[in-house]
């Protein structure tokens, strides 16, 4: 079994989020740094990082998927700390980086690498919601989008 299943379910830890904490404190350890933030500021995590943006490209965020604001990469678990592939990572926006662990802390049971997922379903379907109430109501999402929509018919269509 895995270390994240002995830690969480032979009763050294009271949730899985805590098991992922001790998991980092154990990992960071091992690799000779005293924190998480002293990891991120290595050489090793910079050239992790610049590896992840220059295999992937220009990701968007794995939640919303904008694309406009600065990302972070999220780890999708903490056991490949110091070892990393780019598929361990995730970029996430820093709205969506902070809720994604926001959401881990007030939902024990999920773990970090499928939280993401949890989040962007829940969003999909929030979407999906206001797309068929502004269907029955014949009006579109937001004020600012029919703004936006009246604009683009004047561009095209000018008075003459």
């Amino acid at each position: 079994m895995s270390f994240v299943y002995d830690v969480y379910h032979k009763g050294r830890s009271p949730n899985r989020q805590q098991a992922q904490f001790e998991i980092l404190g154990q990992r960071l350890k091992s690799l000779g740094y005293a924190s998480y933030r002293d990891y991120l500021k290595s050489n090793h995590w910079l050239r992790v990082r610049n590896t992840f943006w220059c295999e992937m490209g220009n990701q968007p965020c794995s939640v919303c998927f904008r694309n406009d604001t600065p990302r972070d990469l999220h780890h999708r678990d903490y056991r490949t700390l110091g070892v990393e592939q780019s598929s361990d990572l995730i970029a996430l926006c820093k709205y969506c980086h902070s809720a994604v662990h926001d959401f881990c802390r007030s939902h024990p049971k999920i773990n970090l690498g499928r939280a993401h997922l949890t989040m962007r379903r829940a969003i999909q379907r929030q979407l999906q919601v206001k797309a068929a109430a502004a269907a029955q109501t014949g009006t579109s999402r937001t004020p600012r989008h029919r703004a936006r929509r009246r604009a683009r018919c004047r561009a095209q269509h000018p008075k003459e």
